[in-house]
């Protein structure tokens, strides 16, 4: 091997070490999954459509979901508290208005009657309160 293949070898081991450095770093201050510090808000609202023709009576079901992220939240004050309430309510208008646009009553049956704002806020509850006790203690 010649010298300028041995120093570009040596160049790369070198940089593929630097490099590596960084997402070890990163890593050991990654949470494992559950750990995080996010809500789901998911209204328990489902549409389903059914299929006519070749696939008579086929039922397919959709939802959407999104997660709302309160790691930088102070759970303890009353103002966090207040934050990641409306966050939620954000959410939860958010994937209602999205569940709507994409599937429109008109086409698709909703399976639960109900404003879904409502539902998605009332279905995220129990993890907002979960979320504020964890951190109150």
């Amino acid at each position: 091997m010649s010298n300028t293949a041995r120093a570009t070898l040596k160049f790369a081991a070198a940089m593929a070490t630097l490099m590596a450095v960084p997402v070890y770093a990163q890593s050991q201050g990654m949470k494992e999954p559950g750990d995080q510090e996010t809500i789901t808000v998911r209204p328990p609202y489902v549409v389903t459509k059914t299929t006519e023709g070749a696939f008579q009576n086929k039922r397919t079901s959709y939802t959407i979901s999104r997660v709302v992220d309160y790691g930088d939240l102070d759970l303890k004050s009353d103002a966090g508290v207040s934050s990641l309430n409306g966050r939620v309510q954000e959410a939860a208008n958010g994937v209602c208005h999205e569940i709507d646009n994409r599937f429109p009553d008109r086409i698709y049956m909703p399976v639960m009657k109900g404003d879904c704002t409502t539902n998605a806020m009332a279905q995220a509850r129990p993890q907002v309160i979960g979320a504020i006790k964890r951190a109150r203690g």
